[in-house]
């Protein structure tokens, strides 16, 4: 029979036991409770930014559809004007060895050759017309700057005031040095010294709009007789080479038509574009 202090030993390590493996399901427990809480509070979390995105997406929505009711609303007070080029320009074009000179512009003969660099600072011009038609049934005001037709000083900000259903041309002179004409191909990137008319219209109301239009000459006058005369250039116009074609003539074309909406035209506040807005 065992004495009395290995039964209280016996008891002891049988609650020492208990306690321990209670100890563990608590913390087990306690664990799981943990790590289902962090669940709940991802998932709440995951739930919250769900939810915050679609606010989010929801205002930029809702700022779109106000920006382009301000849009709406300018673009339905602004006249029907319609500023088209007329696409071909006059030919032959015309050169000049001064051209910061009026009346120093002659025209080329059709037969004309150019070589480089001998030539490369010889100024080659090209002569077009822009019509403006005003569509609207209200008298409109336009500014325009151009270089005329004879080469004499540009014209800048001259006013164009048009009745409902009158309409106006503007002859031009756009031009540039013979090697740049060679050198610059792409027409939205080419720096003529004589650039072609810029037309613009603006209402002047606080809350209104502007639209400007800028046009650019298609190509050059001038392209390489033949490979292997290379640094020869001659007018598109004239008799092509043997068994080499010349490029079609050149025209003017719109660049671009850009529309400007002022939120407030005092304070410089500008809708945002189509595109920003979005």
């Amino acid at each position: 029979m065992p004495d009395g202090a290995e039964v209280v030993a016996a008891t002891a390590a049988c609650v020492a036991a208990a306690i321990v493996a209670w100890q563990s399901w608590e913390t087990r427990k306690s664990a799981n409770a943990s790590r289902e809480a962090a669940q709940a509070a991802a998932a709440g979390l995951e739930t919250a930014n769900d939810a915050l995105e679609i606010a989010r997406q929801e205002e930029g929505h809702s700022r779109a559809l106000v920006v382009e009711a301000h849009r709406a609303r300018i673009d339905a007070t602004l006249p029907a004007i319609s500023v088209i080029p007329q696409q071909t320009i006059f030919w032959p074009p015309t050169l000049s060895p001064n051209p910061y000179q009026a009346n120093s512009w002659e025209r080329c003969p059709l037969d004309a050759s150019f070589t480089l660099p001998a030539d490369a600072r010889k100024a080659l011009g090209v002569q077009g017309r822009i019509g403006i038609y005003n569509g609207s049934q209200r008298v409109v005001q336009l500014r325009v700057d151009y270089l005329p037709m004879d080469g004499g000083e540009r014209v800048y900000d001259r006013v164009v005031t048009l009745a409902p259903g009158a309409d106006h041309s503007i002859e031009f002179l756009a031009w540039t040095w013979i090697e740049h004409w060679v050198t610059q191909e792409d027409a939205a990137t080419r720096s003529l010294e004589g650039q072609p008319p810029g037309v613009s219209y603006s209402d002047q109301l606080d809350s209104g709009g502007s639209i400007s239009w800028s046009f650019a000459i298609s190509h050059a006058p001038i392209y390489q007789t033949h490979d292997s005369e290379p640094g020869r250039y001659r007018l598109i116009s004239a008799e092509p080479s043997p068994g080499r074609s010349s490029p079609g003539s050149p025209s003017l074309i719109v660049q671009r038509e850009y529309r400007t909406s002022w939120l407030s035209r005092p304070d410089g506040i500008e809708l945002p574009s189509p595109e920003v807005a979005e």
